[in-house]
């Protein structure tokens, strides 16, 4: 198990120390494991099927950790493991319109109500990704090379069976919370100027 989460110590190149997964040795272990032994006859059998499984099972995520301003850079992590190619798609939203959370009522995961149909992409490409089959966890940075208009996206990512979306923001508002004792005060104003974002 220490091979698939921690791994071997590695010594770079400034002598500094560090831990690298061995994936591919740790599933050979564990292949070795449950063909060596019947279900019944170890209790590690079953969580090695289930590191099995883990380890060569493909992994798809999309990150989005910020709010874009108009006109900066557009950026967003992939997160991947047993993959070579991702296809991803941008998808303009009007969330008061596109969110349905249906019978559900789950808002833990809400973003999987969002519909699109109907709604075409402003962009769509594919990703090359660096697979080098030692089912190793890979983050890759995705940069677009335009900035976006102001308004909500969904980002789409597909690859085979794995599917993976994520909401993604660009817009001025900001929001400025101050709390004192048991007061929270909030206020919505524009990034850039500072000036109060009024509703009617």
């Amino acid at each position: 198990e220490w091979l698939s989460r921690r791994g071997r110590p590695v010594i770079d190149e400034h002598g500094g120390e560090s831990y690298r997964p061995d994936h591919r040795q740790a599933l050979k272990l564990y292949r070795r494991l449950v063909a060596e032994f019947d279900e019944g006859e170890t209790r590690y059998w079953w969580p090695a099927q289930r590191a099995i499984q883990a380890i060569t099972s493909p992994e798809l995520q999309v990150m989005v950790s910020n709010v874009f301003l108009p006109g900066s850079e557009i950026s967003f992590d992939l997160i991947t493991r047993n993959l070579a190619e991702a296809e991803l798609a941008l998808h303009p939203v009007q969330l008061d319109d596109a969110l349905d959370l249906g019978e559900r009522g789950d808002w833990s995961d809400w973003v999987e109500g969002v519909g699109i149909r109907g709604i075409r992409p402003v962009r769509s490409w594919s990703v090359q990704l660096d697979e080098e089959g030692d089912h190793a966890q890979r983050r890759e940075r995705i940069r677009l090379e335009e900035p976006l208009e102001a308004g909500a996206y969904l980002v789409l990512a597909k690859s085979g069976d794995a599917r993976a979306r994520a909401l993604l923001r660009v817009s001025v508002a900001a929001l400025v919370v101050k709390a004192s004792g048991e007061q929270l005060a909030a206020f919505l104003c524009d990034a850039h100027t500072g000036e109060p974002l009024g509703g009617g």
